[in-house]
């Protein structure tokens, strides 16, 4: 007869507090201003306590894991003291011989002083709450409504299904929320932050617009002519005339004009016939 397969074996973990958070991304589609928008969602599990945080990206890129990052420790105001991958290319380099952290997680170490450890993407039994927390977290943003007006309002919706996930109603003593504040005691504390953002120079055009990839970002009229400095982060443009900022927007994943009529004020009573027939 044929030989049985053997079943392979798990050996349970248990999980100190404050050591270890399990990191994923994950993909979905959402409606955003209309349109059906390819987005990327960062999720942060806390081993011991399960408490769940998701951000969500226009990119699953560099600055985007770096960002994560920065937005989960400084919600929490303290830093883990290990963070546990998948082999994805934001964390992971290949060498001969084996694995290396790449730049970003280099990066993100030094910073906050936390150290990693790699498993085999998608083991269960070595990433012990991931691969499902995606899942959940998607699912109870999500499972209601899938439009929104703006990638910043799916945001809120995600913010809120994981406070609903770490406060379940009914739990006394035991939930996410509560066993946190555990974690916080035996944590890192957060000194200092990465930059996420890259830093470029543009001339405003004859619009009052800077033209970013084939997206024109309105600024303040008064600075057509005038070159300015633009931080671009994975959602976001902030725009610094002569060290301060002037403006910011969302970053749109379509191409197009993103305006704000109040950049245009001094034009508009200049020119006002020209409200009629503008963008």
């Amino acid at each position: 007869g044929h030989a049985e397969e053997a079943e392979e074996c798990f050996i349970r973990q248990r999980y100190s507090p404050g050591r270890d958070c399990e990191f994923d991304w994950g993909e979905m589609y959402l409606t955003i201003d209309g349109r059906r928008t390819k987005l990327y969602i960062a999720v942060f599990t806390m081993a011991y306590s399960n408490y769940r945080s998701a951000f969500i990206f226009l990119h699953q890129d560099t600055q985007a894991f770096l960002e994560s990052h920065r937005l989960f420790f400084r919600e929490l105001g303290h830093v883990p003291h290990r963070m546990v991958y998948d082999n994805m290319r934001v964390a992971v380099k290949d060498f001969v011989g084996g694995k290396r952290p790449t730049d970003a997680l280099v990066r993100l170490e030094a910073a906050y002083g936390f150290t990693h450890r790699f498993c085999n993407a998608h083991r269960g039994n070595e990433k012990g709450h991931v691969e499902r927390s995606v899942e959940v977290v998607r699912r109870a943003a999500f499972c209601r409504a899938d439009t929104f007006e703006s990638v910043k309002a799916a945001q809120v919706q995600v913010a809120y299904a994981c406070s609903e996930l770490n406060t379940p109603l009914g739990v006394i003593g035991g939930s996410a929320e509560q066993k946190i504040e555990e974690e916080w005691g035996c944590m890192l504390p957060l000194v200092r932050e990465v930059g996420c953002f890259e830093q470029r120079d543009y001339t405003v055009d004859k619009y009052g617009t800077v033209v970013i990839g084939k997206v024109h970002y309105s600024v303040p009229d008064h600075l057509v002519g005038k070159k300015v400095t633009v931080l671009l982060y994975s959602n976001a443009v902030k725009v610094c005339y002569r060290g301060e900022v002037v403006c910011e927007h969302e970053r749109t994943p379509l191409n197009g004009w993103k305006l704000d009529i109040m950049h245009y004020l001094t034009t508009l009573r200049r020119k006002p016939g020209d409200v009629a027939g503008s963008v």
